[in-house]
């Protein structure tokens, strides 16, 4: 009897402590101490475990969702933000975009214009090359134009020198008398009139009659009403003797005159000659006006006496 009191009063603790033990980890949900787990039978001791196992995967799973929520808060707020961040930056991306093939176009044209002025620039390089290559051949052309217009003009000038040589060879004979004046227009009698300048002035050279004229007129032949000064007087003398003696007589004379108006007695030159000549005027004067004895010798030379 005492045995089994005692047996029942042990089941009794033991289905108290059980109690006891399970009503604690239900209230605190934690481990009991080792001591506590040591004195469970198997029983309670496997059903201690599987219900601390269930436990500790109720928790495992309450924390996973909790974890698992909050990653899929996290991640929402990541992508709304991702979102709101490409919504924000979508404009300035299509503002981007839509500059950038503007650009594209405008490189493409920009591009083209450089095509068509490489062209232009090859066409107008060819070109320059033919008018290089012309102007090459006018230039040679020029040259040799220049030389022939030399050429020419050198034989212009002989020609015109050896035509003034020939003129005055003819004129070599000539005195040319200016002032003399005019008497009946054309009725004038021009040979008397010279006969008697000259009978006037050298008296010696004519009194012996060596001196033969061949001609004497006015020069020019037309009569220019608007002329107030004479027409000059051409003497053509058989022999440049004559016409050289006359000349001395005159410079030595100093004065020649006609019914006693001055005149001027030279030799008689070609046209070239005369004004080849008018360009020492100045300087004869010049020269004249300091006392120097000069003369122009023929054709165009300034002599000093």
């Amino acid at each position: 009897m005492a045995r089994r009191q005692h047996s029942i009063s042990k089941h009794i603790k033991k289905q108290t402590m059980i109690a006891s033990t399970t009503c604690q980890i239900k209230e605190s949900k934690s481990f009991p101490n080792e001591d506590t787990i040591l004195e469970l039978p198997d029983a309670e001791y496997k059903k201690l475990i599987y219900r601390m196992l269930q436990d500790i995967r109720d928790d495992l799973r309450n924390e996973i969702r909790q974890s698992t929520e909050k990653a899929k808060e996290h991640t929402d707020k990541a992508v709304e933000e991702i979102k709101r961040i490409i919504q924000e930056h979508s404009g300035k991306i299509n503002k981007l975009q839509e500059s950038i093939e503007r650009q594209h176009s405008e490189i493409q044209k920009i591009n083209s214009k450089i095509t068509e002025l490489d062209n232009s620039i090859g066409s107008q390089r060819s070109r320059i090359e033919q008018l290089e290559c012309r102007l090459g051949e006018l230039e040679d052309k020029a040259i040799d134009t220049n030389i022939a217009e030399e050429k020419s003009d050198k034989r212009i000038k002989k020609n015109e020198e050896t035509l003034r040589i020939m003129w005055d060879s003819i004129k070599k004979n000539n005195l040319h008398v200016i002032g003399v004046p005019e008497q009946g227009g054309i009725t004038e009698n021009t040979d008397r009139i010279v006969e008697d300048l000259l009978a006037e002035n050298f008296p010696d050279i004519m009194k012996d009659k060596r001196i033969s004229i061949q001609d004497a007129h006015r020069t020019p032949y037309k009569i220019d009403p608007k002329r107030k000064s004479p027409r000059h007087i051409i003497i053509k003398l058989a022999k440049t003797k004559d016409k050289e003696k006359n000349l001395k007589t005159a410079r030595d004379k100093r004065k020649v005159s006609y019914k006693g108006e001055s005149i001027r007695i030279s030799s008689d030159y070609s046209a070239e000659t005369v004004e080849s000549r008018k360009q020492w005027d100045d300087i004869y004067r010049a020269l004249k006006e300091k006392n120097c004895q000069t003369r122009i010798i023929y054709p165009a030379k300034l002599s000093q006496i």
